[in-house]
């Protein structure tokens, strides 16, 4: 099979940390993405063996873009090389959950911004604790806590000259085959019958109400 490490990197850079810490992942994708559903199963087929930690609702949540070609020229990280590294940064001792005040006004701007919940905001410090450790840093940066914030949600965009966080959601969440209306809702792909789209309707409205 092709190496897909580097048609997909921000995907593999997600799956490195998901393997090093422990953690599970999901993989959403936008509306524009025809192929997207096609592809994450050739990313799990690629990754069986490997990694196999993919969950509807996972620790770390990370958007596969639609790739321009699935060809890459050159030399391509494989997952031997992310195997090796994770190997090298399992070596080296995991900071302690400490953040500097850089780090903490970050996280309270995202906290402010996002609506963070307290579950959020720890695994947070978990996750970027981690990012830290894969570095080989004795201590937690605003960086690592910066890259973090990003995979709380399906989508986030961190503008670091304002200290600003925005997000959206993407369209369809990989793993559960589902099409996703905000964070809240997912309805499932396939047929649905015409009385429980009645049902969802009316429900619906009453929340509008």
């Amino acid at each position: 099979m092709t190496n897909l490490v580097g048609i997909w990197s921000n995907l593999f850079r997600a799956i490195e940390i998901a393997k090093t810490g422990g953690y599970s992942i999901s993989v959403y994708f936008d509306k524009d993405y025809k192929n997207g559903f096609e592809d994450y199963k050739s990313i799990k087929d690629f990754c069986k063996g490997w990694f196999e930690n993919f969950s509807p609702n996972g620790d770390i949540k990370v958007e596969m873009h639609k790739p321009h070609s699935y060809e890459r020229k050159g030399k391509w990280e494989t997952l031997e090389n992310i195997s090796n590294r994770i190997e090298k940064s399992l070596i080296f001792p995991k900071p302690e959950l400490i953040l500097c005040n850089s780090c903490e006004t970050l996280l309270k701007v995202a906290t402010e911004r996002l609506d963070l919940s307290l579950s959020q905001v720890e695994k947070i410090k978990e996750i970027g604790s981690i990012i830290a450790q894969m570095d080989l840093s004795k201590t937690i940066t605003a960086s690592h806590i910066a890259e973090s914030i990003q995979y709380s949600f399906t989508y986030s965009d961190y503008n670091a000259e304002s200290i600003q966080y925005s997000f959206t959601y993407s369209d369809y969440n990989a793993e559960s085959q589902s099409k996703m209306f905000g964070d809240m809702i997912q309805i499932k792909l396939g047929e649905i019958n015409k009385n429980d789209i009645e049902s969802a309707i009316e429900y619906l409205n009453t929340l509008l109400s």
